[in-house]
């Protein structure tokens, strides 16, 4: 009898596939975000499916618990915790950047920021940085020609 955990596996890997068929004849700004998705979501999804069917992968457990990794001590520590929880704030200030600065400008500021912060050299996170900003505006916004979106603040005090 199948698991349910495959069943899902299956599930999603169904849903992938109608993105890919609901978005084929698309032109490609609108499908290459769903595409990309796709391609990376797909190939997992069914190695996973993979890793579930056949015995010798999956390393069955009795006491499966549907996680796929369990926290270590360190993590439960408080240290551990509030490393999750600075990883959080990050996430969310990067989010929050990219609606108020837009993508030009929070992902350089982001990457220059992030890496000084965990301890990178100067010189190395503001050549990460510069990529960043060179891949952005280049290979997104002149090659792609996608629409990257200018920042709320920007709009707000009139420079667009």
């Amino acid at each position: 009898m199948p698991r349910a955990r495959s069943l899902f596996t299956v599930a999603l890997i169904g849903v992938f596939a109608a993105a890919v068929a609901l978005v084929w004849d698309m032109p490609l700004q609108a499908r290459l975000f769903p595409f990309t998705v796709c391609a990376v979501a797909l190939p997992l999804l069914v190695w996973q499916l993979v890793v579930e069917s056949v015995p010798s992968l999956a390393n069955a457990d009795s006491s499966d618990s549907g996680v796929d990794f369990a926290a270590s001590e360190e993590e439960k520590s408080r240290v551990g915790q509030l490393r999750a929880a600075e990883f959080f704030v990050w996430l969310f200030v990067f989010c929050l950047a990219l609606w108020g600065l837009g993508f030009r400008v929070a992902i350089p500021v982001f990457m220059l920021s992030f890496m000084l912060r965990h301890g990178e050299r100067l010189l190395v996170a503001g050549l990460f940085a510069f990529g960043g900003w060179a891949a952005t505006n280049y290979v997104f916004g002149k090659a792609l020609m996608l629409p990257l979106p200018t920042g709320a603040l920007w709009r707000a005090i009139g420079v667009t």
